[in-house]
């Protein structure tokens, strides 16, 4: 039950973020320091808290491409993730989306490592809609976030 929260709270926050956040969120030593020595080159870091467990997401820019990653309380480095373009989408998720969701046109994806494990979060949209979803890598869709415009 605890995985499922925690990974509803990380897909609702990549969507919610920005990159270039206006206010940057202080974290303790411990997460900085996990943060440092594991994104060495990383550039451009804004936090945040996105729970009231203690994940933390810290967006930024390391080799000229936009990565997301999540730390506990405690440093423990729980996701990470990276902006991908939507064409780069595995043919099986591209698929799967197709299948479902035809007449939106893709906004926005982002490859999530979880546990050893790869999915993808993909926004959607049409005139009168925006969503966003979770692709896994076998094609199983689910949906995270949906709103009308």
């Amino acid at each position: 039950m605890k995985k499922v929260i925690l990974t509803a709270i990380l897909f609702a926050t990549v969507f919610t973020s920005s990159v270039f956040a206006t206010e940057s969120y202080s974290v303790s030593k411990k997460v900085q320091k996990s943060f440092e020595q594991t994104f060495v080159n990383a550039k451009s870091v804004a936090w945040e808290k996105v729970s009231a467990e203690g994940i933390y997401h810290a967006s930024f820019i390391m080799d000229q491409q936009e990565y997301h990653a999540y730390f506990s309380a405690d440093g423990e480095l729980v996701a990470t993730g990276r902006s991908i373009s939507t064409s780069s989408l595995p043919i099986i998720v591209s698929q799967s989306l197709g299948e479902r969701f035809g007449s939106f046109a893709y906004k926005s994806a982002i490859e999530l490592l979880k546990d050893g494990s790869t999915s993808y979060i993909v926004s959607l949209e049409t005139t009168k809609h925006n969503l966003s979803v979770q692709v896994h890598s076998d094609g199983d869709v689910n949906i995270v976030k949906k709103e009308k415009k």
